[in-house]
């Protein structure tokens, strides 16, 4: 490969979508969410929604030509997977909300509050 075809991004030069980094930020950001039911999933959530963005500014590359017409399919795949993980965080949204409704939190966070206080040496 020549110094012309690296400036012009032919061959293996040429620009390629992010699905890696779409797929691990939003499996990431799921496994944040799911951890933080037990606090909080927003920065799970955010992390999804910042992964679904790279996916469209990808797709929006795909159509725009910057990226060569056969990559469409792989932007394409990181979108789908972009979008049903947006969806499911945005359930674990609404979980985390119906577990606040149901006194869950207050539960079982004043539980171990308690035993903490107990567990203090007495001054």
């Amino acid at each position: 490969m020549s110094d012309v075809d690296a400036l012009f991004g032919r061959g293996e030069a040429a620009p390629k979508p992010r699905t890696g980094l779409v797929v691990a930020m939003v499996l990431g950001g799921l496994v944040l969410a799911g951890v933080g039911l037990a606090c909080s999933v927003i920065p799970g959530v955010g992390l999804v929604a910042w992964g679904w963005n790279v996916a469209e500014v990808d797709w929006a590359r795909v159509n725009s030509g910057y990226y060569a017409a056969d990559q469409r399919s792989r932007a394409m795949g990181g979108r789908v997977v972009a979008v049903l993980a947006l969806l499911a965080s945005f359930g674990l949204v609404f979980v985390q909300l119906w577990l606040l409704s149901q006194g869950v939190y207050h539960a079982l966070w004043g539980l171990l509050v308690a035993q903490l206080i107990a567990a203090l040496p007495a001054s």
